[in-house]
Formats: C-alpha cells, structure tokens, sequence
C-alpha cells in the first residue's frame, strides 16, 4: 500500500481580506489575459455530487505589470509552480493582499516573479470570479 500525500492547498487573499483556498489538485490550467494571469479552479459552490460537464470554472486574476522587458509574468509563474512543487509546507500563499499581520502584500513567485506584480490599484492586483451555481 502506498502513502498518499495530500494535495496541497493554494490560498489567495485580496484587497477586502476575503480569503479562497484551493487544492492544487483541482487547478486546471493558468492563462495569461492581458495583464492578468488568470488561474482556473474546478468551482467551489456547487461541486460536490455535481456532475454537469459545462465547463464552467472558478476564476482567479493576479494582475502583472507590462515592463515591456522579457516575460516576468511566466517567470514568476514558473517560480510559483517550482516553489510549490519542492516546499515542504501544505499550504502554499499565491497572492496575499494583506500580508501577514497587515504588513501589505505578499506574493509567492519568489524574488524575481514578485516584482512583476502590479499593486498600483490594490483591489484590481488579485480579482476572485466564482463560477454561479445556477445552470
């Protein structure tokens, strides 16, 4: 019998403190909009016994800036998913508009991948779309 390791849990917060959690294990895939990276999650309201095949996904924005100069947003993309892979801890912070006791924003794409990330208008740097839970 082989030991599973749980999934680990992927945590945003933004501007109004309002915290998601995800197993990483239900993310799937990343897209770059724009300046955004929009992370796409197998929504949380309505998912258990739910076996509708629409496609519908929640949604998660983490807003980059356009320096204009190589491609921070995937490099910090790149960094997030080698963070993740090789920590130890079981929940992993990807975005944190708060930060810890208030300190201002943390993000989790490590020291290159960090600076890359546009926190000009707070409440536009880490947008939550749920998916609705009605057809």
């Amino acid at each position: 019998m082989s030991l599973q390791v749980p999934s680990k849990l992927l945590r945003f917060r933004n501007e109004s403190g309002v915290n998601l959690f995800y197993p990483m294990n239900r993310l799937r895939g990343i897209f770059r909009n724009g300046s955004y990276a929009e992370f796409f999650f197998d929504p949380l309201q309505n998912s258990i016994g739910d076996a509708t095949t629409d496609g519908v996904s929640d949604k998660i924005k983490v807003k980059f800036l356009n320096t204009g100069v190589g491609d921070g947003m995937w490099t910090a993309i790149i960094n997030m998913y080698n963070r993740i892979h090789t920590g130890k801890a079981l929940v992993y912070t990807i975005a944190d508009m708060k930060g810890a006791g208030g300190s201002g924003p943390f993000f989790g794409f490590g020291e290159n991948g960090d600076i890359h990330v546009d926190t000009t208008v707070p409440a536009d740097t880490v947008v939550y779309e749920i998916a609705s839970t009605t057809p």
